[in-house]
């Protein structure tokens, strides 16, 4: 809900869908960005979206994560990519709001994903029955997506009282 600079190409795009939406008679508002990127660093790909650790303390917000580590692709698949989650919720009322992954190529989707749950006030609860596709060479096991792993290991830490 705070003003911040975020100048990547994608925030230019979706206000200029907003002016023509505008221009053309429609009452939209601009509401803002919440930052989506991926950047790859030799075979390393990193993408965040939203609020993180740092920003979190900067304004102020109360917050607790969920981590987990699992692969891009089925385990039995030649290949796999080792892939880092982590998502921060608020202590508030568990809206999800911020995630960073670690790893391999498809990361660009899942930060999307995250994009839009964090648009849509998506709470931990939501986070948790979140639909997903499986497929051997594009996901990881059913059993092992990393959105949802890590909101389990949030949850677990809210009802251990651990947050």
């Amino acid at each position: 809900g705070k003003i911040k600079p975020a100048k990547i190409g994608n925030n230019a795009g979706v206000e200029a869908k907003v002016a023509v939406m505008n221009a053309l008679g429609h009452d939209r508002i601009f509401e803002g960005i919440i930052g989506p990127s991926a950047t790859k660093i030799g075979d390393l790909s990193i993408g965040t979206v939203g609020v993180g650790a740092e920003q979190a303390k900067q304004d102020d917000l109360d917050v607790f994560t969920g981590n987990s580590e699992t692969t891009n692709m089925y385990n039995s698949i030649h290949g796999t990519e080792k892939t880092l989650f982590r998502l921060y919720f608020k202590k508030q009322d568990n809206t999800l709001i911020g995630g960073q992954i670690v790893g391999s190529d498809f990361i660009g989707g899942q930060i999307d994903l995250l994009a839009q749950a964090i648009r849509s006030h998506l709470r931990l609860e939501d986070i948790l029955t979140l639909h997903y596709t499986v497929q051997p060479v594009l996901t990881p096991e059913p059993s092992k997506n990393g959105i949802i792993l890590a909101a389990e290991n949030a949850w677990m830490k809210l009802r251990k009282g651990a947050v």
